[in-house]
């Protein structure tokens, strides 16, 4: 088919193969967009966010809100950790000596106990609409922060499921997927069983076709699009490449990083924000215990994983100095219930949770929050999913309580919420 005389669909479908099949990465969310003009940019505090979701709610009296000598948990244990007076569970040895570098929110709550509505509130702080995507944000870090990496994408997401979190804003902002961080980007290198030569050639056909269609019917999507695969063109070729290189890093720390299930993940996202990277996002393990929580394979194993990936990340960024420019969070949509059931599991529970926040400007070995003698409901300093997303959002540098207009509606990047000012020094 000639692709001058191209209808829509074929258009599309054009577009989307080109990105596939020449630029071996998934350049395109969708195909409509809508970009905001707001100026929501304010004073960063930090350079870059690693943001880090535990699909599935993690059981917050399991992990780091325990209680000790309450049949609730008593199979969690309990351990001293290297900030005063903090406790968190057995199954978190190494995380238990950085919690000097760390902030737990024990007093999250959400009224929304269905993992998918849960998943998304959690994400963008909007309750799921059918006829609008709410962005993430990483991908507002991306449309409002300077970039920092060179050709690397200001947004990234390790192993990121079904979302790449662009939203209602322009193409070029949804994350930049990263399925296996050993393999990091397949292909980039290659051209698909076409020389350079004939790549040229049909992307600048692609390109004129673009900007035919974009004189034509001015419509924003055809220059985002554009600009996405300008984007992922100038990577192919860059030097930056390396950073997705796990075997440049030195042999020993390697080693440790990929003791872990999700280690390697958690390498790549510090050697990301090392490259000046704005945001990367990363999923690790599932976490929807309902039956025989405390059997090996289910919440022992998983803990074990974060565990150590997210203590080595701690210890490792804080040993190069890149905890003071990078805020790390770990959250997941909800809790567990206090109560096992018959079938030895915890079902879901939005009314209380565990976030963590390190690095930055967050205080270092500190508790804000608290639930009650179980860990049912919050009790002191109650925290929104939307005053989370208001703290990392007002971390970062961006305006969460400036109003701004997409698809003819009002919103704010935090929706209702405001940053919780207790958690920093």
């Amino acid at each position: 088919m000639n692709p001058l005389k191209m209808n829509e669909l074929s258009r599309r479908h054009f577009l989307q193969n080109a990105a596939t099949a020449y630029l071996g990465v998934n350049a395109i969310s969708g195909f409509k967009g809508d970009a905001h003009a707001a100026n929501l940019m304010t004073k960063p505090l930090v350079n870059s966010v690693i943001y880090i979701y535990l699909p599935g709610g993690m059981s917050h009296i399991d992990s780091w809100d325990i209680k000790p000598n309450k049949k609730e948990n008593s199979d969690a244990g309990a351990l001293k950790t290297s900030a005063d007076g903090i406790q968190i569970s057995k199954f978190f040895p190494k995380l238990a000596k950085q919690m000097h570098n760390a902030t737990l929110i024990r007093s999250m709550s959400t009224g929304t106990a269905a993992h998918l509505a849960a998943r998304y509130l959690m994400r963008t702080s909007y309750e799921k609409r059918g006829t609008i995507a709410h962005p993430q944000l990483g991908a507002f870090a991306s449309k409002h922060l300077p970039s920092r990496s060179g050709s690397i994408p200001s947004y990234i997401k390790v192993r990121p499921g079904s979302s790449l979190g662009r939203g209602y804003l322009e193409a070029q902002h949804a994350a930049l997927p990263i399925g296996n961080p050993e393999k990091g980007l397949p292909n980039i290198n290659t051209y698909k069983g076409i020389n350079e030569k004939r790549f040229n050639q049909r992307y600048e056909l692609l390109s004129k076709r673009n900007k035919a269609f974009e004189n034509r019917h001015q419509i924003d999507d055809v220059s985002s699009y554009s600009k996405s695969y300008d984007a992922a063109v100038s990577l192919m070729k860059s030097k930056d490449l390396e950073v997705f290189d796990l075997s440049k890093e030195k042999k020993d720390l390697l080693n440790e990083y990929s003791k872990s299930e999700s280690g390697k993940a958690c390498l790549l996202a510090r050697r990301l924000v090392e490259k000046g990277v704005r945001f990367v996002d990363i999923n690790v393990g599932g976490w929807d215990h309902h039956n025989y929580i405390y059997d090996k394979e289910v919440f022992p194993e998983q803990a074990a994983n974060l565990d150590h990936c997210l203590a080595t990340l701690l210890k490792d960024l804080d040993q190069r100095g890149l905890l003071s420019t990078t805020l790390v969070a770990v959250t997941s949509e909800f809790g567990r219930t206090p109560t096992l059931d018959v079938r030895g599991g915890r079902g879901h529970h939005p009314t209380a949770f565990t976030t963590l926040l390190a690095g930055g400007p967050v205080k270092r070995g500190f508790v804000y929050g608290k639930t009650d003698d179980i860990g049912k409901k919050v009790i002191e300093n109650k925290v929104g999913v939307d005053d989370f997303n208001a703290t990392i959002s007002h971390i970062m540098g961006l305006d969460y309580s400036k109003e701004f207009t997409a698809q003819n509606r009002p919103f704010k990047i935090a929706h209702k919420g405001k940053h919780v000012k207790g958690i920093l020094s």
